[in-house]
């Protein structure tokens, strides 16, 4: 029968029952079946004990195994400032998956436990048209930058919101990824992590907020938090680079919550060590059992733009010593999310130094599809160097990457020398005209952007490349860029042979020195390499994303000299390719056409314009007169 809003509701007596879902989404979106199981079990989270899944036929024929996954919806609420749960209805089992071919879908949902596999009728579903954008994916062209399913751009500007600093759980989100949107950003990166109430799904059963059970039994009031979260970011455009694991729920030498772990064997697990969580047969076997279930639940969602595997893995005491099993490891993990996550989303790892300075990571290793770095070294190295010099040192992997992490130093101590967020600022403009795939995320959202009220910082760039694709601009260039380089201004910029998108930035604009209030005048920037001709000049506001003032300059012998207009700080310009010069007219030159060339305008005005008087309808530019 079918029920309201079109959910199609099955009653099958057997062992799979009560089975809903819509008969039609849209392609790009969300579709979820929810049955029950006739059966009780002690550990739904248990693969082992009960195993559920659909196997789902699409239109082209091709056949793809979905896990399921076990839970309970909940309603929030907020009291006394923290996020609570109330129970709606009884757990279920739900499979979700998102088509991307437009048409009618099979599927059957199969049931595995030690009295056998149950199965059900083929049901089916229809995909509809729909003009979505689809997943994220490496940029086909240029291996430098990301692009969708459909092809247009996608261009990472964002901060990290790694974890709610405060009780409020998804309400904290809700809140925080409003102002992320507001001031143009599309990328957050967010821990599964343990702190305050957590927003995971595994932790120790002594954890203040009650809503843990220790390993292999999952929260579902966590699992429900991060639902809220991912909603909320798929309804504003924000993509999630989500951290699976991270390094201070080990031995660290700051930070650490060893003590805490649920694997920690002091608290009912099964490790003396944090190192021995990449080589225990029992934690693996633990960890990909949460790995399945979260690829189960959130592996559908367009706007997980990545699986991060860990966060700064060799920030754990005997990384060093023990780098190829954590490597072997890694390997391992990248082969499982790869059998279970259909969508095929992005996957990377990040460590805690840039790689120019630190050449033990694993970026060359098959199936991380791009490296990332984490940048706080501003007092040593300069914000715009370690950003430049990062990507570079990065580009040989033939892979995206941009600062995952940033910011001036990786104590929050020297954030008081620059509460107007010059650093941030800087770091983005950097960071998106350098070759990285987008700009530099900043790390300290809790205690120095929100509230330095820094959001803004974010508008200009986004406006500025708004709509443009990095992937056309395959060339870096830089100039005045280095720690012992005394240029008093600096360009960094992105070019193709018929364009460029560069930044002119005056070095007295830095997060340790006090602006001028000079604008500068005396910037003349050569690019080369170019096709000759006429290009159209753009010079723009980096604060709020509009432009200045328009011009346009000649490229001749592959080379322009473009003069910068007065600017103060920093200033963003775009150059793009017109026209050839014409050969006779003369304009260029403030000649007068040739009478040849003005008899041949006329006849084409009478053929074809309906303005006898606007040349410009059909040369695209004016005649001297």
């Amino acid at each position: 029968m079918i029920g309201a809003f079109g959910i199609i509701l099955i009653s099958i007596t057997a062992t799979i029952r009560n089975i809903t879902f819509p008969q039609s989404v849209s392609e790009f979106e969300r579709f979820e079946v929810r049955f029950d199981i006739a059966k009780d079990y002690t550990n739904p989270f248990d693969p082992d004990e009960v195993d559920a899944w659909a196997e789902i036929k699409a239109p082209s024929g091709i056949t793809l195994s979905v896990p399921a996954f076990y839970t309970q919806d909940f309603e929030r609420y907020l009291k006394d400032g923290i996020e609570r749960f109330k129970a709606v209805g009884s757990p279920y089992w739900a499979i979700r998956f998102t088509p991307v071919e437009t048409g009618i879908y099979r599927f059957l949902i199969k049931v595995k436990d030690k009295d056998g596999i149950f199965q059900t009728d083929i049901l089916t579903f229809e995909s509809i048209p729909l003009n979505n954008k689809g997943f994220v994916r490496v940029n086909r062209e240029n291996h430098f930058y990301f692009s969708f399913d459909n092809g247009e751009p996608y261009i990472p500007i964002g901060f990290n919101i790694a974890w709610a600093s405060d009780d409020s759980g998804s309400f904290y989100y809700d809140h925080f990824l409003e102002k992320l949107h507001n001031a143009g950003g599309n990328y957050v990166r967010i821990w599964m992590s343990h702190y305050y109430q957590g927003q995971t799904i595994e932790w120790s059963d002594s954890h203040p907020s009650g809503l843990y059970h220790g390993p292999g039994i999952y929260s579902l009031e966590g699992a429900s938090r991060i639902d809220r979260i991912v909603e909320k970011a798929e309804s504003l455009g924000i993509y999630i680079q989500l951290v699976l694991l991270y390094h201070t729920a080990f031995e660290t030498s700051i930070w650490s919550s060893w003590d805490e772990n649920p694997y920690n064997i002091k608290n009912g697990g099964m490790l003396n060590s944090s190192m021995e969580f990449f080589s225990n047969l029992e934690a693996n076997r633990l960890f990909d059992r949460r790995l399945r279930y979260i690829i189960a639940r959130w592996g559908y969602s367009t706007h997980i733009l990545s699986w991060e595997i860990f966060n700064e893995v060799d920030g754990i005491i005997g990384y060093y010593e023990n780098r190829d099993i954590v490597k072997k490891w890694h390997i391992d993990k990248i082969q499982k999310i790869k059998s279970w996550d259909i969508h095929n989303h992005l996957i990377t790892t990040s460590f805690t130094s840039p790689y120019f300075l630190d050449d033990h990571q694993f970026w060359e290793m098959e199936g991380l599809d791009y490296t990332q770095y984490h940048a706080y070294l501003a007092p040593l190295f300069g914000i715009s160097y370690q950003i430049v010099k990062s990507a570079e040192s990065l580009r040989k992997f033939d892979k995206p990457t941009f600062a995952g992490e940033f910011g001036i130093y990786w104590l929050p101590e020297l954030n008081s020398y620059d509460p107007e967020g010059i650093n941030i600022h800087n770091g983005i403009w950097a960071s998106l005209l350098s070759g990285n795939a987008g700009s530099a995320m900043s790390w300290w959202w809790y205690d120095y952007i929100e509230p330095n009220n820094l959001w803004h910082h974010l508008k200009g760039a986004a406006e500025f490349v708004k709509d443009e694709n990095l992937a056309d601009y395959p060339d870096v260039f830089y100039r005045g860029v280095g720690i012992f380089d005394i240029s008093p201004v600096e360009v960094i910029g992105i070019k193709s042979k018929s364009g460029a998108l560069f930044w002119v930035h005056d070095k007295k604009s830095e997060w340790d020195k006090k602006p001028s209030s000079q604008k500068r005048d005396d910037v003349t920037v050569k690019v080369e390499g170019l096709i000759d001709g006429e290009y159209s000049l753009e010079f723009w506001d980096t604060e709020n994303g509009e432009i200045i003032e328009r011009k346009n300059v000649k490229v001749q012998e592959g080379t322009a000299e473009i003069k910068i207009i007065p600017f103060k700080g920093d200033i963003g310009v775009k150059m793009k390719y017109k026209n050839e010069f014409l050969e006779g007219c003369g304009c260029a030159e403030g000649k007068n056409p040739s009478f040849g060339l003005i008899i041949t305008g006329c006849l084409l005005f009478l053929l074809f314009s309906k303005n006898f008087f606007d040349f410009k309808e059909v040369f695209g530019r004016d005649f001297c007169s």
